[in-house]
């Protein structure tokens, strides 16, 4: 179990501050641009001010970069410290896959949590200056009404919630196939970056995405159910093909000794 946290431990000390800079950075670019949207016309209703603000872009393009920093420290270049470390802690890729994507899937939580948050306090902020009587309600009736904050706060619209999560799911897999997806269904080049930028661009697509369709949530579940599929399965298939050629190494030198020592005489 010590190995693992030691993958766990790996991979945070190669990317997590970077990626809090980065989770800060998108922050106040959303207060900027929340801010520039208010002041555009006089005292515009809470929904008028999300939806123009681009927020939702900025925390798209914030979301792509902490993408890129999860995948970044285990590309397949030799010069490569944080593979080198996790090849000294002799550890199956199967289990450095799983317990690295766990990782991406807590970082990624945690941006959704700071989102969310810097989302709701700007609105608290917004509507405690400009007077409004019940700002609860009015918070509310724009989680909503407004796609993007719907998907951070879904409240009771369990189908979001689920789907939200499986985005959540799907990028935490992806940004692990540039290190350990090989060649099974998709090309190198493919699975190391323009399939999984692929994956996040679809992911945070569907932020904006208005409430109350049941049927559209219901297919983009079972869309990004197959997907994490077809990602756990070339994940799956290309680890255990790196690490049995290990032991397939071990089994065919402990043969050459073998004969060695037939051909001293050791054996009869």
């Amino acid at each position: 179990m010590k190995t693992y946290i030691s993958v766990f431990k790996l991979a945070a000390r190669n990317s997590f501050y970077k990626i809090l800079a980065v989770m800060g950075l998108t922050l106040i670019a959303g207060f900027i641009l929340f801010a520039v949207s208010a002041l555009r016309q006089d005292l515009p209703g809470l929904e008028a001010v999300l939806t123009g603000s681009g927020i939702p872009f900025a925390s798209g393009i914030g979301t792509l970069l902490i993408m890129v920093l999860l995948y970044i420290p285990w590309t397949n270049d030799k010069g490569s410290r944080p593979l080198i470390t996790l090849q000294r802690l002799s550890i199956k890729n199967t289990a450095a896959a799983v317990w690295i994507a766990l990782y991406n899937f807590c970082v990624l939580i945690i941006l959704w949590a700071v989102l969310l948050a810097g989302c709701v306090l700007m609105c608290s902020v917004y509507l405690n200056m400009t007077g409004v009587t019940d700002p609860g309600a009015v918070i509310f009736l724009a989680s909503w009404r407004v796609g993007y904050f719907h998907s951070l706060l879904p409240l009771s619209d369990t189908l979001r919630l689920i789907r939200t999560l499986l985005d959540i799911a799907m990028l935490s897999i992806s940004a692990v196939l540039p290190a350990f997806g090989g060649e099974i269904f998709l090309s190198k080049a493919s699975t190391r970056t323009w399939f999984p930028m692929f994956t996040a661009v679809i992911a945070l697509s569907s932020w904006c995405d208005s409430a109350g369709y049941a049927i559209t949530e219901a297919v983009d579940i079972g869309f990004n159910i197959m997907i994490i599929a077809f990602w756990a399965a070339q994940l799956s298939i290309s680890c255990r093909q790196k690490d049995e050629p290990a032991e397939s190494e071990l089994k065919r030198q402990a043969k050459e000794e073998a004969k060695e020592l037939k051909k001293k005489g050791a054996i009869v």
